[in-house]
Order: structure tokens, then C-alpha cells, then sequence
């Protein structure tokens, strides 16, 4: 017997027979959608680098956006960034520059509370050259005019001190964060429009699955998001997803580079100065 649409429903139907009617033929035909229901979150970011832990960091710290419900997706061990620990004598070799504007936000949100400061190095100066050809560039703000005193060009640290900083402050301040760690997305769709609750079939919907090999957990829930964020870099599914292309080069290309520091720079007008050596080699 062929089903009546919602349609013809509306034309012969009265409301309280129509809804009888849709709830009974939802048990026949759709219990195994509501098995699969996705779970709902209002913002669903998909990468747990710097950028994507500043953002979850950023909404739980406003008083705007803290009782959103937020889901962090990540397919490296977070584990690992959250108990990083290294002697004093030891360093990780990714590191990051951060702005005084990027500073300043972490200080706003409440991360920079939690981030090692006996691992960060501003610095006021730096030359950069290039190992091939000699050529150079360098930034000094002593040789700004208008500059009453010395300021920093940027702020160093190791990635891993700034990613176990993000996540402390994310779990210290409560709320509604489910972090997905040891997951990617294996396809981003969009949703169903359900008889008996919200209309998802524009928003996107993730399913999920382990990136640990010797994981026996069972898969995580498909989530649907009203605001999806992807943090995850060029080969993002969150792109893919929405059509969007990045320009890049490609072939087998790497920026090779050293680092070295001098605490006073010999060619500073000013005390004091930190000054970072930075050479690109071919």
C-alpha cells in the first residue's frame, strides 16, 4: 500500500488524525532512522591544533557562547599534549610565533595562565636570511622612530607548551566540550529532515571512526553540527565538504631552517634586546 506524503496528509487529514497517522507509519518504516539519529551540537570544530583548542578555549572564556554545546574532533592522541613534560635542559623543535595581538587573546581567554612561561621567549629583533642566495631581511623595532620603547616583534614557544595550556584551560572551565580525540571524519553528508523532531537536512553530519589501530572501542555517534569549523589543515574533509579550495604548490617541497638566539643583539639601539638568528637553507 502506497504511504500518503505530509502533503496529501495536510489536504484530507485533520491535524490530531495526521499526527496518529505519522507516528504510526514511523514505526513501520523509519525505527531504523531513529536508531541512527546523530547527536546535535551547536558548534562541532574538526582539528585540535593551536588553532582549533584557541577557538573551543575562546568560546567556553565569553559569557555569550559558554552553555553552547561544543564537540573538538582530532585524530592525533591528545593524551600525549596534555601530559607533556619536559626537563628544563630538553625542547621540542615545533615551535610557534605569536603575535602581541595573539598573546593578548590567550591572556584575555585564560590560557596563558596555563602555559609553561619558563618555555617562551619573546623576542625584539630578528634577521632572517637566505642560505642559497645571502639574501636578508631583518626587523628591529629600535630603529622605529615613533617607538617610545622597546616592544616585541613576536613571542616563541614550543607548539606542545601552547596545545597543553589550551587544553587545561578547556577542561577547567566545565561546560558542555565533548573532545573526540584518536577520531577523524570518515564523510561529512547532510542531514534528514525526522518526522518526530528537528529538521537536519541542511546541516552537516559527521561520521566518525578510531584512528587508534589496536582501539577495540566501539565507533563513536554520527554528530550533526549547527556551525561546523574546520581547523585541520590543507586536506581538510570540512573543506571538501564545502566546496572550498585552496591554492597551493605541490611536488615534494620543504623549507629546510636553524634557529639560534643571542640574548643582546650587537646591532641593537637599545639594552636588552633578544635577538633571533633565523636562516633558510636550500
Amino acid at each position: 500500500m502506497r504511504s500518503l506524503s505530509r502533503s496529501a496528509l495536510r489536504l484530507y487529514v485533520c491535524p490530531s488524525c495526521r499526527r496518529d497517522l505519522q507516528l504510526g507509519r514511523r514505526g513501520f518504516s523509519s525505527s531504523s532512522k531513529l536508531l541512527q539519529r546523530p547527536d546535535i551540537y551547536d558548534i562541532v570544530c574538526v582539528g585540535g591544533g593551536p588553532a582549533g583548542l584557541g577557538l573551543v578555549a575562546a568560546l567556553r572564556s565569553s559569557p555569550i557562547t559558554s552553555k553552547l554545546r561544543i564537540a573538538l574532533i582530532e585524530s592525533q592522541d591528545l593524551s600525549k599534549s596534555r601530559s607533556w613534560n619536559l626537563e628544563p635542559t630538553q625542547f621540542s623543535n615545533r615551535v610557534s610565533s605569536l603575535t602581541p595581538s595573539s598573546v593578548s587573546f590567550l591572556k584575555d581567554v585564560g590560557v596563558w595562565e596555563h602555559v609553561d612561561v619558563a618555555r617562551v621567549q619573546p623576542y625584539q629583533e630578528m634577521r632572517v636570511w637566505d642560505g642559497e642566495t645571502g639574501a636578508s631581511i631583518s626587523f628591529d623595532w629600535s630603529l622605529e622612530p615613533q617607538s617610545a620603547q622597546m616592544q616585541n616583534i613576536a613571542t616563541m614557544t614550543e607548539n606542545l607548551n601552547l596545545t597543553r595550556g589550551l587544553i587545561a584551560c578547556i577542561e577547567s572551565s566545565g561546560g558542555e566540550v565533548s573532545i573526540f580525540s584518536n577520531t577523524s571524519v570518515s564523510a561529512i553528508t547532510n542531514g534528514e529532515d525526522y518526522t518526530d523532531g528537528p529538521d537536519l537536512s541542511s546541516w552537516p553530519v559527521l561520521t566518525l571512526k578510531h584512528t587508534s589501530p589496536n582501539s577495540n572501542l566501539p565507533q563513536p555517534p554520527a554528530i550533526a553540527a549547527r556551525l561546523l569549523v574546520g581547523a585541520d589543515g590543507i586536506n581538510s574533509p570540512v573543506r571538501s565538504y564545502a566546496a572550498k579550495h585552496l591554492a597551493h604548490l605541490s611536488g615534494p617541497r620543504i623549507n629546510v631552517s636553524f634557529l639560534d638566539w643571542e640574548a643582546q643583539s650587537p646591532y641593537s639601539h637599545s639594552p636588552a634586546t633578544t635577538l633571533p638568528w633565523f636562516g633558510l637553507l636550500p
